[in-house]
């Protein structure tokens, strides 16, 4: 199995050293799941996008009411 190194800021390593404690597992096995699902989320929205056209979405965008932005929302 391929070896990466990397460098995480000490709090950043922290959590994720507790994280994993807490799961059972290793900070590997926890890195290695997570990777995992992010690609898997990652490959299933490139699907998704695939899919799509600029005219389904101009449709679905015309259905959003044209309203000022919540408080705290204007950004």
């Amino acid at each position: 199995m391929p070896w990466i190194t990397l460098e995480l800021p000490e709090p950043v390593h922290h959590a994720l050293t507790q994280l994993s404690e807490r799961r059972g597992i290793s900070v590997s096995e926890f890195l290695s799941a997570e990777v995992g699902e992010m690609l898997a989320q990652h490959e299933y929205l490139d699907a998704r996008a695939k899919r799509s056209t600029r005219e389904s979405f101009e449709r679905v965008l015309a259905q959003v009411p044209d309203v000022p932005p919540d408080p705290g929302d204007e950004r």
